[in-house]
């Protein structure tokens, strides 16, 4: 009894077990192939134990198909994931009955129409899902549920089939609200948490092959991991984020920048990038408007955004490169008006974005005007209505996935879908949340990839390292440049990452040794940009470079890595030891010799030799190369006098690109010589002075005349030398010891005459003669006049005494004093006057006579000139006779030319200049005074000496200017 008892106690705490029985939904249990139970030993286990329940059957059934290995489907490389992903869901049925599991049948069939069955596992009751990949690619998979109860199992769904080839994903948003970034799960309607509570709602986008999420608020910029839910890369920026877009191809993230205005400045935006490989960040466009929507469509390779017209209240659509070039408004830009749909035009919402599921990717935007959604091509032309909604359609922002449009409604805080092309706003679900900012379709097929042979390095062309700069410690290379294949060129592609391999070539014994052989022994550098200076080298020594080409796509497809030839270049030997000395000397006040000791090394030298002004009214500066051949020496001419200059001399080496450069050497260039000065002059004779400090080695006055050059040599002078040839107005008083005067005694010269003089110096240290001045105006000095030179001796024609005109020497002759002698008489006076001729009076025509004159001007008389030979004025040539009768008639007609000279003369105007008067006076000889000659022994008639310069003396060629 106790037994019965006991057994009985126990069944009944099984019966309440069984009854009180509630699974653990928190968990999932798949059935494999060996417990599944096909279609129909299904359909007949059920049916037999069971009534059939419509409400059993579950509802919604829906198939969604995934490509997991979007979007690289090449064969050629092994991304480590599953190729297909095919979820299948559904809701729970009507039924009140608890439900145990459910069963899922799956089979597939391929082209041929064989079927084949996959797992069909039985489910836990709060599992409203069966996610399988057992499915080949060219296949059609058939899926149906049934819900299990105690009793047996409910009706199945009807057959679902689902083409594997056409990609059908889950329907997910990211949503931006003031209290973070949702991932929303639009099929079941389910959000989760991406991000904390942020101040305000923020801008973002995402890279979703490497599960990157990027949002921008007010100035910061954020780069959230998807897996790790931590933050990557956080930056900050200078004005407010009002744009943002990812090239997820590039890996380059692009936003607006908007700066406010001020009251010197309007407001402008610049749409800047970051990428992502370097890190590198830069500025790409900039605008003088706000731009309030950004896109980036790297397969095409375009930047497209919305600006302000805020002089137009109004926004116009603008495209560009993705580096920023080419700049134009984006409907503005077709090609054929009259075969085009698009408006050029029109008034846009204050967004944009890019549907990339249909045949080709298209722009999407509001009409502002008419309230519907346009799509257009990315050539700007073909425009169609997908969506008429009227004046509820109120939208902030737009997205869309493979067959539906979504769009968030602010007045009424919901998000809308509908099917695309659809026109019955009833199809639309709603689901209500909180305030959005924007919503983007979120998965990894609405982000296209192009051609996998756009992104590997190794189907690039590339051109050969370039040795740019190299010193004895340095290489600075240009890596090698890529040409993308010519159906790439317009796509976006991510920066190249450059991992140089170096190291030294050696030889032992003739063999030539390769350090970089194995790559894992050589140093290294990675790089993105397009150049690399490499330093701490060995000077003289070879180098083997081999460079790396990778980028971001070549690791994540694990393809091989690519390296060109490898390339050689030798560092330049060190810089040659710095010149020591250099020593100056001054050669003229234009000129200075340059010489320096030699420098001692290995390879050919040469000297490059710098001479700078240090003058501020001057910026002279010379650079000359002297090759170490030649004779370590250089003259520099054509300076300025009393000016300083630094001197200094670089060296270089034939193999080294560095240089050592000299202390600088400073020096100042002679002054130029002083002036001649006038001490005195008379009408044969100039005492000159010149004063100079003992730079010369010898210095010799000339002077000009009849086109040549004539010596002319200096007087002694010294302290105690007398100086009874000058006035005591002109005697040396104080004496400098630094300053030597030269006195020259100009001789011989002629009255009233212009003379030039210059100097030939020749300087201490140079056999360069040099001429002062070089140029005109050269020194200018004239005599005084003198009393007439002493004429010729007359002549007696046809009853006249005639003689020639001596030289006044500077003042018009006045006077003429003839005088006559017989044999028997002394000589007296027989005529004076101002012309050179004398009528012979009848008186002196019976006898023999001689003439002598002289002549006077306001200096005085001149000698007497030396008598005439003895004429005998009585006889006369048998001509003379046969002439007399002529005589008459010539007298008239002399008479008659000189009346009409003298007619025409008085008709000329007169030149303005003023008429000298000739003094003639007629003076007896006992009224004329007589004029005391200049004696021969004053000073002033001295002779010269002539000086010739000995020595080697190089003779320069005149200059004048």
């Amino acid at each position: 009894a106790v037994r019965c008892i006991l057994l009985f106690g126990l069944c009944f705490q099984m019966l309440l077990a069984i009854i009180h029985f509630e699974p653990d939904c928190t968990q999932n249990y798949s059935f494999f192939n060996n417990e599944q139970l096909f279609p129909w030993e299904v359909n007949s286990t059920n049916f037999q134990n069971t009534s059939e329940d419509l409400s059993l059957m579950p509802l919604n059934p829906r198939i969604f198909v995934e490509h997991n290995n979007y979007p690289f489907s090449s064969k050629t490389y092994d991304i480590s994931l599953e190729n297909i992903k095919v979820l299948f869901r559904w809701n729970a049925p009507s039924s009140r009955q608890m439900i145990e599991s459910y069963r899922v049948s799956c089979s597939f069939s391929n082209q041929f129409g064989e079927n084949q069955y996959c797992r069909s596992p039985i489910l836990e009751n709060c599992t409203l899902h069966y996610e399988t990949n057992d499915v080949p690619a060219n296949s059609t998979v058939h899926l149906k549920v049934s819900a299990c109860v105690s009793s047996g199992c409910g009706p199945p769904t009807p057959q679902l089939d689902a083409p594997i080839l056409f990609e059908n994903p889950v329907p997910e948003l990211l949503i931006s609200t003031r209290d973070g970034i949702l991932e929303m799960d639009f099929d079941m309607g389910l959000t989760h948490t991406l991000t904390p509570a942020l101040p305000a709602s923020p801008l973002m986008d995402f890279i979703f092959l490497e599960n990157y999420l990027v949002y921008g608020l007010g100035t910061h910029l954020t780069i959230l991991s998807f897996d790790s839910m931590a933050i990557q890369w956080e930056f900050q920026l200078n004005g407010t984020i009002t744009g943002l877009a990812v090239d997820w191809v590039g890996r380059f993230i692009y936003w607006a920048e908007t700066t406010r205005p001020s009251e010197e400045t309007t407001c402008s935006s610049a749409v800047n990038r970051l990428d992502l490989s370097s890190l590198k960040m830069e500025m790409v466009l900039r605008r003088n408007t706000t731009i309030t929507s950004l896109l980036v469509e790297p397969l095409q390779g375009m930047l497209l955004w919305l600006e302000r017209e805020e002089d137009r209240n109004r926004s116009s659509v603008f495209s560009s490169s993705l580096t920023g070039a080419d700049v134009t408004k984006f409907f503005a830009s077709h090609y054929n008006k009259d075969a085009c749909s698009c408006v050029n035009d029109t008034l846009y919402m204050d967004f944009l974005a890019i549907d990339y599921l249909a045949r080709e990717p298209a722009l999407l935007f509001v009409d502002a005007v008419s309230l519907e959604l346009v799509s257009s091509d990315m050539k700007a032309c073909k425009c169609e209505y997908i969506l008429r909604l009227g004046q509820s359609f109120q939208p902030s922002s737009v997205t869309s996935d493979h067959k539906h449009i979504y769009w968030y409604q602010p007045n009424e805080e919901k998000i809308y879908s509908v099917r695309k092309f659809s026109d019955n706003i009833l199809d639309a679900v709603s689901l209500p949340l909180k305030p959005v900012t924007a919503i983007k379709s979120g998965s990894l097929h609405l982000q296209p990839f192009p051609d996998v042979h756009c992104l590997i390095p190794s189907n690039y062309v590339y051109t050969d390292i370039k040795l740019l700069k190299r010193s004895s410690h340095s290489i600075k290379l240009e890596m090698p440049q890529a040409s993308v294949p010519p159906d790439c060129i317009q796509t976006s592609v991510p920066s190249l990452e450059y991992t140089l391999y170096y190291g030294l070539l050696e030889h032992y014994a003739d063999i030539e040794y390769n350090l970089c052989t194995d790559v894992n022994n050589c140093n290294k550098i990675t790089v993105f940009e397009p150049t690399v200076e490499l330093t701490e080298l060995e000077p003289s020594h070879v180098y083997v470079f081999v460079v790396q080409i990778d980028n971001h796509y070549r690791r994540y497809l694990k393809a091989e890595p690519f390296f060109p030839p490898h390339v050689t270049f030798q560092t330049a030997s060190e810089a040659p030891p710095t010149v020591k000395q250099v020593n100056v000397t001054l050669l003229t006040p234009y000129s200075i010799l340059i010489q320096w000791s030699p420098v001692h090394h290995n390879a050919s030298l040469w000297y490059s030799v710098f001479c700078k002004s240090l003058s501020s009214a001057s910026n002279f500066t010379k650079e000359k190369v002297v090759s170490s051949n030649s004779n370590l020496s250089l003259e520099i001419r054509k300076l300025t006098p009393n000016t300083q200059y630094q001197i200094s001399i670089k060296v270089y080496a034939e193999d080294s690109i560095s240089n050592s450069e000299s202390k600088p050497t400073l020096v100042q260039t002679y002054p130029e010589p002083s002036n001649i000065t006038l001490l005195k002059k008379a009408a044969y004779a100039f005492i000159l002075k010149w004063e100079h400090d003992f730079l010369y080695r010898s210095s010799v006055l000339q002077h000009f005349i009849n086109q040549s050059w004539t010596n002319i040599t200096a007087a002694p002078w010294t302290n105690n030398s007398s100086s009874e040839n000058i006035t005591n107005d002109n005697r040396r008083t104080n004496w400098n010891a630094s300053i030597q005067t030269n006195i020259y005694y100009v001789t011989n010269l002629r009255p009233k005459t212009k003379y030039t003089f210059r100097l030939i110096l020749i300087y201490n240290h140079s056999n360069i003669v040099h001429y002062w001045p070089h140029k005109y105006p050269f020194n200018l000095f004239e005599t005084l006049g003198d009393r007439p030179t002493t004429p010729m001796a007359p002549t007696v024609a046809i009853h006249r005494v005639v003689w020639e005109a001596p030289n006044d020497n500077g003042d018009p002759i006045t006077l003429y004093w003839l005088e006559v002698k017989s044999p028997r008489t002394n000589w007296t006076k027989c005529a004076a006057g101002p012309e050179p001729f004398w009528k012979i009076s009848s008186e002196y025509l019976q006898n023999t006579h001689r003439f002598r004159v002289k002549a006077y001007n306001s200096y005085g008389w001149s000698e007497y000139s030396d008598p005439s030979i003895q004429f005998d004025l009585s006889y006369q040539e048998p001509i003379t006779y046969f002439m007399a009768p002529f005589g008459v008639l010539s007298g008239m007609v002399i008479i008659f030319a000189s009346i009409c000279t003298l007619c025409v003369l008085k008709c000329k105007k007169p030149t303005g200049g003023s008429k000298s008067k000739s003094k003639v006076q007629d003076y007896e000889l006992d009224h004329l005074r007589c004029e005391t000659l200049v004696e021969a022994r004053n000073p002033m008639y001295m002779s010269s000496t002539d000086y010739v310069p000995t020595g080697n003396i190089v003779i320069e060629p005149n200059v004048y200017v």
